[in-house]
């Protein structure tokens, strides 16, 4: 099928629309092509018109978004030691009994964490020097601090120590009165 100029030219940018569309980036692999209609381009980072008589030179590019991060304290808890670590209706002859999404604690020992409720259950976080776990439970202690004590969020560390951090940033204050590392917690997903 032979197309006419102006028939390769609308599937060229009928093409570069499409894949400008679906990727939101991409730029055009002819530069120099002559629009002879008015072309409407909606990408992720906005709507562009190319009007006739244009040459489209490149098409924008999207950009990534910033990752999700949260100022946080890390914190942690072992519900093997009971009392706070374990709610009371929880505690069967003497042992922690508590599910978390559904499994045993045990479970998710090194790979969850207790987070705020801003940060929905399930969600997956990068934690300096303890890499990726996910968001497992809630705390009544696990919350966002006030401004005036750095904003930051909890988030406690479900496994059977405390957190350590070589030559990490520590916080005294009313609300870490023995210290908390803080460091910078990304959103993975």
């Amino acid at each position: 099928m032979k197309l006419s100029r102006r028939g390769r030219v609308r599937w060229i940018a009928a093409v570069l629309a499409l894949l400008v569309f679906t990727t939101g980036a991409v730029q055009a692999t002819t530069p120099g092509v002559l629009v002879e209609e008015r072309l409407v381009l909606h990408t992720i980072d906005g709507t562009y018109v190319v009007l006739p008589g244009s040459r489209v030179l490149m098409f924008p590019m999207a950009v990534e978004p910033e990752p999700i991060t949260y100022e946080a304290r890390l914190s942690f808890y072992n519900p093997k030691l009971l009392g706070t670590n374990c709610h009371p209706a929880n505690i069967v002859n003497g042992e922690c009994t508590t599910k978390l999404l559904g499994l045993p604690w045990q479970a998710w020992i090194d790979k969850g964490v207790a987070c705020p409720p801003e940060i929905p259950l399930k969600t997956r976080l990068r934690i300096p020097h303890y890499g990726v776990r996910q968001c497992v439970d809630r705390g009544g202690a696990i919350q966002r601090l006030p401004e005036a004590f750095g904003g930051h969020i909890f988030i406690d560390l479900l496994q059977e120590s405390p957190p350590f951090i070589p030559n990490g940033t520590i916080v005294r204050d009313y609300f870490s009165p023995s210290g908390a590392y803080v460091v910078t917690v990304e959103v993975v997903e």
